[in-house]
């Protein structure tokens, strides 16, 4: 009997034991799925849209005219990459441009 109850408490002790373990590690996982979360949501706002690189990509080797917040590029669309343009000005500078700063293109 009494080893019978010395085994219960035993066991009562390691359940518990393992119970604040697994909290600690459920909520740990919920931590990282929050950071995760966030990450997506960083890395979704660098990436453009397919529509806009298809745009650009239709325009390679054409006369371009690109509005960003730092001003205006033109020239000829010469290279459309995963992130990125590059303009060659009528001054023979290759510009390159993040397709995220894009705000227009004609």
């Amino acid at each position: 009997m009494k080893q019978l109850r010395r085994l219960r408490q035993q066991i009562a002790r390691i359940t518990r034991v393992f119970r604040r373990r697994i909290n600690r590690l459920s909520a740990a996982i919920s931590r990282l799925r929050n950071d995760v979360n966030i990450l997506q949501a960083q890395v979704s706002a660098l990436v453009p849209g397919p529509g806009i690189r298809e745009a650009l990509l239709a325009r390679l080797n054409t006369p371009i005219v690109i509005e960003t917040d730092a001003g205006t590029i033109s020239g000829t669309l010469i290279e459309v990459g995963i992130d990125y343009v590059a303009v060659l000005e009528p001054t023979g500078a290759i510009v390159l441009i993040p397709i995220t700063k894009i705000n227009s293109f004609i």
